[in-house]
């Protein structure tokens, strides 16, 4: 019981009965209409909508009622929405019309439409659903892109309008689609991942399990909702289990995150949470005095603080948990995850309440795919488990060359198994043979997803260490692009925490490195580049044997990410290809046997 659904607002049901969300949804409203299933927070400090699950179930049935008019039953519907809670009620009008939802990033004015014309050209879809402040915003720009400009346009208001008393939901076959989740193209261009209705259910009961979630739960979101982790883990989660989930702007919370951490406190947040970055930036932003001042925010009920979509560090895991300690905050909540979109989104947890388990290896053995014990300090790497495996769903470190399993000692790929791996690539059929058929050698009738993720299993317990096309290889050795921009970061006071992008580079026939690293916005007017270049390049050489051939570095806000938060350093290689970077700075460093000199411009 909690303060937004007192104990008689309604009673649970019985989730083994449940085979689709659609059913599942309908019923809660029935069983508990009046209990708060959304609310937002428009500015991450007031609210500005909420939805019952009687008032959701209501706009979805009138949503589907209007689809009926211009789609039929599997056509793609195009989700166009900026934040708020009628992306939910639009995604699950889809779901009540046996319509395939694609969801996906609104550009700004100032974006390009490229991605989403891509996304377009593959789904193919019927209707462009929208807000009519949406839709005023991207129609006409719409009009140049093939597929996006033959879609009939549907906004939500009208169809909240339209009676829909006689609309009966379409009976949901598990095996069918339910949604396209495109990924997010940090390695390539989006691919439209299909996710079944009985994959949701599947990855959504394992949640339930690992996060021990119950009606009487609170989730605090600020992701984004056209994401998998934002639709999946923030909205689709709290509506299985029955309980209330608190939501606001991703950009209300990277602006200022005490707005997250103050939501938590206000509606007393069971679960919440974000890639490592946030932790970072949270511990970054607020000092432990600071944070002594505030005597009202009160953290102890945040018992799982979810860390997922990229690389776990433990240096973020400790100093986040001695800054917000005295504010009731448990390291041993801290909770270290892996999934992605092609598993519908969680694969891997830990299974108790304990404080998250790190390793300590030796780094230059890491960089050659080996697991060993570091030989002294100057090499040790700690790296941060993202937990186990749940029931039915397998977990195997694959080498990718021989296709064979690695022994303990070894990093491979990481590939897997069970009810939540999605079907396949939407119109991809090679790709799709790829990465959802693989198989391990000797052990034909088994079928893997290859996750291009790469990993090592230490006591049951799962460990990712980067992604496979995106190693590095300077002079025979691998190297990890997120370890060297952790490196750069940490480097200098004046380079932004997460803002970094280290990539290879072609010099006179030999791989080379490159680094692109946003600057601090108080830095800029007094920045220092030959010592922003010293330090970088000393911390580079320290700690990873490897000499920084270039860094550029750049306003903050303007490296590639992907709508996730993911550095896309496929994107920076291209753009530093054709010069395309508005630089702050440029030092290139070009080594001899017998000299070295270095340039740097303005």
């Amino acid at each position: 019981m909690n303060a937004l659904n007192p104990a008689h607002k309604g009673r649970d049901i019985d989730l083994s009965a449940v085979n689709d969300f659609a059913t599942l949804l309908a019923r809660r409203a029935q069983a508990s209409p009046e209990r708060v299933s959304l609310l937002f927070l428009g500015d991450g400090e007031t609210e500005t909508e909420r939805e019952t699950f009687a008032s959701l179930d209501e706009k979805a049935g009138a949503i589907a009622a209007s689809l009926r008019k211009k789609a039929a039953v599997g056509d793609r519907i195009l989700l166009l929405f900026g934040p708020g809670l009628d992306f939910v009620s639009a995604f699950f009008g889809c779901l009540y019309a046996g319509m395939v939802a694609v969801p996906v990033h609104l550009p700004r004015r100032n974006q390009s439409l490229d991605k989403l014309e891509v996304i377009a050209t593959n789904a193919h879809p019927t209707v462009l659903l929208a807000t009519t402040v949406t839709a005023q915003a991207v129609t006409d720009r719409l009009r140049d892109c093939d597929y996006l400009s033959r879609a009939a346009l549907l906004c939500v208001e009208d169809a909240y309008a339209a009676p829909a008393a006689d609309f009966v939901r379409h009976d949901v076959d598990p095996a069918s689609i339910a949604f396209l989740q495109y990924t997010s193209g940090s390695t390539g261009d989006p691919k439209g991942v299909m996710v079944s209705h009985a994959n949701l259910i599947a990855n959504e009961r394992v949640i339930r399990q690992a996060f021990l979630h119950s009606h009487d739960s609170v989730l605090v979101g600020w992701l984004p909702l056209f994401h998998d982790m934002g639709l999946m883990g923030n909205v689709l989660q709290p509506i299985f289990s029955g309980f209330t989930s608190v939501l606001m702007p991703p950009a209300a919370a990277i602006q200022k995150p005490m707005r997250v951490l103050r939501a938590v406190s206000t509606y007393r947040g069971n679960t919440c949470g974000g890639p490592n970055f946030f932790f970072d930036l949270c511990a970054s932003k607020y000092s432990v005095d600071e944070l002594a001042r505030d005597g009202t925010l009160d953290l102890s009920c945040w018992t799982r603080a979810f860390s997922g979509s990229e690389p776990v560090r433990h240096e973020t895991v400790v100093r986040f948990s001695e800054t917000f300690a005295p504010h009731g905050f448990r390291r041993a909540a801290l909770y270290p995850c892996y999934g992605l979109a092609e598993t519908t989104l969680f694969a891997s947890g830990n299974a108790t309440f304990d404080a998250a388990l790190s390793i300590d290896l030796d780094r230059t053995q890491l960089e050659q795919h080996r697991v060993c014990e570091p030989v002294g300090e100057a090499l040790r790497a700690a790296v941060v488990s993202c937990g186990t495996g749940w029931p039915g769903h397998d977990i195997v470190i694959v080498d990718p060359a021989t296709l064979e399993t690695c022994g303990a000692d070894r990093i491979g790929e990481i590939w897997l198994s069970g009810p939540s791996v999605a079907l396949g690539y939407w119109r991809n059929e090679a790709l799709t043979a790829f990465a959802f058929h693989a198989a391990i050698a000797g052990r034909p009738g088994a079928r893997y997803l290859r996750t291009g993720d790469l990993g090592f299993m230490c006591d049951g317990e799962l460990y990712v260490t980067g992604r496979l096309k995106e190693i590095l290889i300077i002079r025979g050795r691998n190297h990890y692009p997120q370890d060297i921009e952790v490196t750069a970061g940490d480097a200098h006071p004046a380079l932004r925490q997460g803002g970094g992008a280290a990539f290879s580079i072609e010099v006179d026939g030999a791989e080379q490195l490159c680094l692109v690293h946003e600057v601090e916005r108080e830095s800029l007017r007094r920045l220092n580049r030959p010592e922003i270049l010293r330090a970088v390049r000393a911390a580079v050489a320290g700690r990873h044997d490897l000499q920084l051939t270039e860094l550029i570095l750049i306003r903050p806000g303007e490296l590639p990410k992907t709508t996730s938060g993911k550095t896309r350093r496929r994107a920076c290689r291209e753009i530093h290809a054709a010069h395309g970077f508005q630089a702050l700075g440029v030092a290139v460093d070009t080594v001899s046997e017998d000299a070295r000199s270095t340039a740097l411009a303005d």
